[in-house]
C-alpha cells in the first residue's frame, strides 16, 4: 500500500463523510508510519494496532506489548524516595 493509493480511495457511501474522513486520516497515518520503517531499513516495526499490522504485511515483523522479554528481576533497580519535610529547619527522617 502506497501513500497515493490511500489518497485515491473513495470514500464510504454511507452518509457518514465525518467517520469516512477520520477513517481515511488513520489510513493514511498508518501507510506513513510503514512507509518511514522501510525508508529507514526498519525490519521490527513495535505496535498493537491491528492497522498498521495489516499495512506492513510481510515486509516487516510486528510485535506487540505482549511479544516484549520483561528484563529479568535482578536488572531492576529499587529506587528510594525521600519525603521533604513541612519545615527546612526539621531533621531529615530516619527510617
Amino acid at each position: 500500500m502506497h501513500l497515493d493509493d490511500v489518497a485515491r480511495c473513495p470514500a464510504p457511501q454511507d452518509g457518514n463523510a465525518r467517520h469516512a474522513s477520520a477513517a481515511k486520516g488513520k489510513a493514511k497515518f498508518d501507510a506513513q508510519i510503514v512507509a518511514i520503517a522501510a525508508v529507514e531499513s526498519a525490519t521490527v516495526i513495535y505496535s498493537d494496532d491491528d492497522h498498521i499490522r495489516k499495512a506492513a504485511g510481510s515486509r516487516f515483523e510486528v510485535k506487540g506489548i505482549t511479544d516484549l522479554e520483561l528484563p529479568p528481576e535482578d536488572a531492576q533497580v529499587s529506587f528510594r524516595f525521600e519525603t521533604p519535610s513541612a519545615n527546612e529547619d526539621d531533621e531529615p527522617l530516619e527510617e
